[in-house]
């Protein structure tokens, strides 16, 4: 019975890595970020879309008019996203994770595959790598990267780099495999150098533009799609088609979920609750709901670490009887 993970920015949350709404407020006072893009900011979010919606608006005004000043738009509001995430992996590098006895670091082994949506460095800060966590795994990898071998400043996390062949896409087989979804902040595209970081409008069409990145999806699918799968949640709040297609799809053929989320399973619901006509149940929550089997509203790091109650209801997704 495979167990997997999939983590959103509500897993970086538990230890200080900003949610969607707290990056729009970083980014509205980043140094790159003019009257313009800060305007660009504010209209976004009062459409409900976010810093993300933002980032696509300035994006299609690039594709649409290569000029010079979209594109240095484009360029001031990129350097102000990675700005962000450099500032959350100086506070990452100060985590003293080891005080809470690694209960994070075994909890973590405990899945066949990790899938993860965040662009930070937080898993690779301290987890990935060849350290052996638990008896199940030598270690942990990104599959189908490489590092380069002398990062340039003043990156602080180790950069790294898609392998460009298909025979250099093998598998280790006794190390765990973290599959960054959506790209990374550390991570380049050669010959141009770009970043390889999916964000913004279009995902998917992004996703496809990058080999190692449409395998990940690829493989996603693939893996949750086995027989008797179960596929852990953490932190996503169900906004991205492409990847809640996958997880509708797998549930069609039986995948079973458990959410972590402070919205519980009311994080699946899409409805207006607001609205003075009931809406519909959408889509989404008629697939995904015959396949939940449970859920958290607490914070992952008190269920592993001071919440021995919840611990306990949440470490039944790995028994092999389905939660009632």
């Amino acid at each position: 019975m495979p167990h997997y993970l999939l983590t959103g920015a509500g897993f970086s949350r538990n230890w200080g890595g900003w949610l969607a709404n707290e990056a729009f407020e970083y980014l509205l006072g980043a140094p790159e970020i003019d009257d313009y893009l800060r305007n660009v900011l504010w209209e976004a979010k009062l459409r409900g879309e976010g810093f993300e919606g933002a980032l696509s608006m300035v994006q299609s005004a690039y594709a649409s008019n290569k000029s010079e000043e979209s594109k240095q738009r484009l360029d001031r509001f990129t350097q102000a996203v990675i700005g962000m995430f450099n500032a959350m992996q100086a506070a990452f590098n100060k985590l003293d994770y080891r005080k809470s006895e690694l209960r994070l670091q075994r909890f973590l082994s405990q899945f066949d595959a990790i899938f993860t949506l965040n662009q930070d460095t937080l898993l690779e800060t301290i987890y990935a790598g060849p350290v052996r966590w638990s008896e199940r795994w030598c270690g942990s990898y990104l599959p189908y990267m490489k590092c380069i071998e002398e990062p340039a400043q003043p990156y602080i996390f180790i950069l790294r780099e898609p392998m460009m062949q298909d025979s250099q896409f093998i598998t280790h087989e006794n190390d765990q495999p973290i599959y960054k979804l959506h790209g990374s902040c550390n991570w380049f595209a050669e010959p141009q150098g770009e970043r390889l970081l999916v964000m913004g409008g279009n995902k998917t069409a992004s996703i496809g533009m990058f080999q190692v990145l449409a395998r990940y999806q690829t493989e996603f699918q693939a893996m949750l799609s086995q027989q008797d799968t179960r596929l852990m949640v953490i932190g996503y709040s169900f906004g991205d088609p492409h990847i809640n297609g996958a997880i509708q799809a797998a549930a069609s053929r039986g995948l079973r979920i458990f959410i972590v989320d402070t919205l519980g399973v009311d994080v699946i619901d899409k409805r207006n609750t607001r609205a003075q006509i009931p809406e519909p149940v959408t889509g989404l929550m008629q697939t995904l709901r015959p396949g939940i089997i449970g859920a958290s509203r607490r914070p992952l790091n008190e269920i592993i670490n001071s919440d021995p109650v919840e611990n306990e209801k949440v470490m039944r997704f790995f028994e092999g009887q389905a939660l009632s």
